[in-house]
């Protein structure tokens, strides 16, 4: 992207594939950025294989912004436009003046950060695909991606303000101030698991789990939190305190291990020993390490 004031850079790893696109096979790479868009480049020339059209977008004089920023026909990971925009109207923010939420549309993330006035974006720093890893199956061309759909309201900070803070905040690094959207139509937010076809670029299926916003709930709480695809057909992620399995084809739940002591953050990783594969998942109280032992049998 271009001028990037909102902290909506590619954080994922890029995924390396060969595939075959409008009857051409082609070397790509595809690269996910926080703000939930993701390309689909050749990875010798990085040039876009699926289309990539610069659109205009808000303007801040005070951040110098880009006219423009490089958009991509694929379905976006996560919203772009805030929910319910009719909604906002007579909202107001901390500071007591109107959110921001641009003129929405594909471009709808890259709502121009001033100051005086909190703008609403999906782009921020752990958000959308964050730095959740992707994977790619060769044999059904789809992308398997775990995201956190939601948004967050920004706001420029003056630099006198800046000089205060220490350099480690994250006010000072990005020179962004944050305000709640309790209250707000975008108060809600959450995790996804959801699989895209390379070759259209479009969704297949999606799965989402709203975040609780209480500690009693919290504790049942099941977000996913990474994830790995296994040849078999199954995807394997961290639902809260549970390793669970989901179809690659379907999205549907195939599996659920007993409750671990505590959630993981942590994605699986699986491996082999002999002809036997396995998946393990690290309890994030504990430090204990839980091992499953997989079959052979693909899922419908």
């Amino acid at each position: 992207m271009h001028h990037d004031s909102w902290d909506a850079d590619q954080s994922q790893q890029g995924v390396l594939v060969n595939f075959s696109y409008h009857g051409k096979m082609e070397k790509g790479i595809i690269a996910a950025d926080k703000d939930g868009l993701w390309y689909v480049l050749n990875r010798a020339t990085g040039k876009p294989i699926i289309p990539v059209t610069e659109m205009p977008v808000q303007q801040s004089v005070s951040a110098h912004t880009y006219p423009t920023q490089p958009i991509p026909a694929t379905t976006p990971l996560v919203p772009q436009t805030v929910p319910d925009r009719a909604a906002w109207k007579g909202l107001t923010a901390p500071n007591g003046k109107p959110y921001n939420i641009g003129p929405g549309g594909p471009a709808g993330s890259f709502v121009a950060i001033s100051p005086n006035l909190y703008s609403v974006t999906a782009a921020f720093g752990q958000g959308a695909s964050g730095n959740k890893p992707a994977s790619v199956d060769p044999s059904t061309d789809y992308l398997i991606e775990e995201s956190t759909p939601g948004f967050v309201a920004l706001e420029q900070q003056p630099l006198s303000e800046v000089a205060k803070l220490n350099y480690f905040d994250f006010n000072a690094v990005f020179n962004l101030k944050l305000a709640s959207l309790g209250g707000t139509p975008a108060a809600a937010y959450g995790t996804r698991l959801e699989a895209m076809n390379i070759k259209t670029g479009m969704l297949v299926w999606k799965i989402d789990r709203l975040t609780p916003t209480s500690a009693a709930a919290a504790k049942t709480a099941n977000p996913f939190g990474g994830g790995v695809l296994t040849a078999n057909g199954i995807i394997w992620t961290n639902g809260g305190s549970h390793l669970q399995a989901f179809s690659e084809a379907t999205g549907k739940l195939l599996w659920s291990s007993p409750a671990l002591a505590a959630p993981s953050y942590s994605p699986p990783t699986t491996y082999a020993i002999g002809n036997t594969q396995y998946v393990t998942i690290e309890d994030s109280l504990t430090g204990d390490v839980y091992g499953f032992s997989l079959s052979a049998t693909k899922p419908a």
